[in-house]
């Protein structure tokens, strides 16, 4: 997806109303205040508890972080929290565990809008988007040395969680964008193909604002799971040329021109279902 429209799906405050500014600051018992060091919102019993009950979530967005982590040379933290705005895990770069932990940035801590003012997971929460909070807009004095680009986790349309990417601000943040909406978009469809009956209900459901014949609807769905012509051949009982001809047919319903607009199109509808 082009840079652009990338930027324009990302929400800044500045895409906030001073109306709605002005009740975030009603909101925040931070507003105005200067804390060099925090303290944990949650006790260690409720955030086992948390952990527990978004094990599946946690397991799935390590994996993906962990492959976003092997690409980043530069100082960073990630923040994945549960859909109350809760920390429930941290990550980050070699050497900076130490130093977050002595400046209380660690699980446990709430990153509501109440709890801790304007930060990029409550932005989040509150306008229900990806979103952008740089440096001095943050209420937390602590993070007002950081830019923050945060996604929700979307599943059967509802944010179940929210991950935070941290960098310094000498850093360009136009990468930063990119990488985490692609890191979004995969932590979610591999959360849905947890539940292969779910997944393949949804994705013809999206099949079906296209006009897709049940044949199409086959084909298009191995596709869309990015099997071969000649795995969805074998599963369909035709030829490998046929699977080409239904797919061409596919491409036409729904303007796309190759495999990777097809995935990224009906992965964006599938994940907001």
């Amino acid at each position: 997806m082009p840079e652009a429209q990338l930027q324009n799906i990302f929400l800044t405050l500045a895409d906030v109303d001073q109306e709605q500014m002005n009740i975030y600051h009603q909101l925040s018992s931070f507003s105005g205040t200067v804390k060099e060091e925090l303290v944990p919102d949650l006790s260690l019993a409720d955030l086992r508890a948390k952990r527990q009950s978004n094990s599946q979530l946690l397991h799935v967005a390590k994996d993906e972080l962990n492959v976003l982590r092997s690409t980043l040379s530069i100082p960073y933290f990630i923040i994945i929290a549960d859909q109350d705005g809760d920390a429930i895990e941290m990550l980050c770069s070699s050497g900076m565990l130490h130093f977050l932990q002595g400046k209380g940035i660690m699980p446990g801590l709430s990153f509501s809008m109440a709890k801790k003012g304007i930060n990029a997971i409550s932005l989040s929460i509150e306008l229900e988007k990806p979103t952008v909070v740089r440096g001095k807009e943050h209420h937390i004095q602590l993070l007002r040395e950081w830019n923050c680009v945060c996604v929700p986790i979307v599943l059967n349309n509802k944010n179940r969680a929210y991950i935070k990417l941290a960098f310094n601000l000498k850093y360009d943040i136009d990468f930063a964008v990119s990488v985490m909406m692609q890191v979004k978009k995969n932590i979610e469809r591999e959360l849905l193909s947890n539940c292969p009956s779910k997944m393949k209900e949804i994705t013809y459901l999206c099949f079906n604002k296209y006009g897709l014949s049940m044949r199409e609807k086959e084909a298009a769905y191995g596709w869309f799971l990015n099997h071969s012509t000649l795995r969805i051949a074998g599963d369909m009982g035709i030829t490998e040329g046929s699977v080409r001809n239904i797919i061409k047919k596919v491409y036409t319903k729904t303007q796309v021109n190759d495999k990777g607009q097809f995935i990224w199109k009906f992965n964006s509808l599938v994940s907001h279902k």
